[in-house]
């Protein structure tokens, strides 16, 4: 997979709470695994799929972050998501 960010990615191995609300317009929650983070986006690893442009939550680096889903992968232990963040870490 190529890589479009432009800004050093972070690797992090942190558990987050990942929000977001569900096709059907209901609350959903799940625990995420952050595996990297840039200034303007983030790299998690989740059990279920989250629809592309779902808006998440979630804490990262000591702040509510909110960002919208740009991929979302199969992998062997879940789905990787990457995520850009709606406000930059800066």
């Amino acid at each position: 997979m190529s890589d479009r960010r432009y800004e050093r990615r972070v690797p992090k191995t942190e558990i987050v709470d990942l929000h977001w609300q569900d096709k059907t317009g209901a609350k959903a929650e799940m625990p995420a695994r952050l595996f990297d983070v840039s200034l303007s986006g983030a790299c998690l690893v989740i059990n279920n799929p989250v629809r592309v442009a779902s808006l998440v939550r979630f804490a990262c680096q000591g702040r509510d972050r909110t960002a919208s889903v740009r991929h979302c992968k199969r992998a062997p232990d879940g789905y990787i998501i990457g995520v850009e963040f709606e406000d930059t870490l800066a």
